[in-house]
């Protein structure tokens, strides 16, 4: 998983990780807490409300992913 580098819509840092959502291995947390190349979202997308991003900085999460046939459906936590 590589990191883009977005910039933070509410800080404006590029010290921003991709947040990854699944199912993972004990061993794959464990080396993620060493390298820290994602932050992890749990094992569960929710269309709308589950964002693609997290910032460093300022901790805020963003980019939520949103079901494309529902055109009316706005995260509420971005």
């Amino acid at each position: 998983m590589t990191n883009q580098r977005k910039n933070c819509p509410h800080c404006g840092s590029t010290s921003t990780l991709p947040i990854a959502y699944g199912l993972m291995s004990d061993e794959t947390h464990q080396e993620n807490a060493k390298e820290r190349k994602y932050v992890w979202g749990g094992c569960v997308i929710h269309s709308g409300t589950s964002a693609t991003d997290y910032c460093k900085d300022c901790k805020k999460h963003y980019d939520c992913i949103v079901n494309f046939w529902d055109k009316n459906l706005d995260c509420p936590n971005c």
